[in-house]
């Protein structure tokens, strides 16, 4: 497998909101309705153009030159202490599921996080995910029993996950 992962740069603007979509049309059928899933999606070229040509902590992963994934690493923004990380985003392109790459992306971020000096991360995925539960568990997360409320097209519950690093 030959996985770059890089800080995104303005010009992945596009290939961002691209792989957002198709994740989101992928990963939450049938969990956010689908009329949700279009209306937010119809904004993501405007929102990664706006979140790359300011500070951010976005990376793309790219196969061959080809943009396969994203994701955002950064301190965590819940209130459990300064020592702690946060993967806040993690999607790949659906072509890609299943193929090692959220895996190889998962240790980038968990390498990243220790290089920064955090000693744990966290990481909030809908209770209905299940396809990503059972991932983030295969990479040695396990649910740490804080949950929120959310709505998003209709009431959800999060619930966030932590590993040691």
């Amino acid at each position: 497998m030959n996985l770059i992962i890089r800080k995104a740069a303005f010009s992945d603007a596009a290939d961002m909101a691209n792989i957002h979509m198709r994740s989101w049309e992928a990963a939450y059928e049938g969990i956010i309705p689908a009329q949700t899933i279009a209306e937010k999606n119809a904004g993501r070229p405007a929102m990664w153009e706006k979140t790359l040509s300011g500070e951010h902590n976005d990376y793309i992963a790219l196969s061959g030159g080809t943009a396969v994934g994203l994701m955002g690493i950064h301190p965590s923004h819940d209130a459990d202490g300064p020592d702690i990380g946060e993967l806040g985003a993690i999607y790949l392109h659906p072509d890609f599921f299943g193929k090692g790459y959220g895996r190889e992306m998962v240790g980038f971020a968990i390498k990243t996080l220790i290089q920064q000096g955090f000693s744990a991360v966290t990481l909030w995925v809908l209770e209905d995910n299940l396809r990503a539960r059972r991932f983030y568990k295969k990479c040695g997360f396990a649910f740490d029993g804080t949950q929120k409320d959310m709505v998003i097209g209709k009431p959800l519950i999060a619930i966030r996950y932590r590993k040691e690093i």
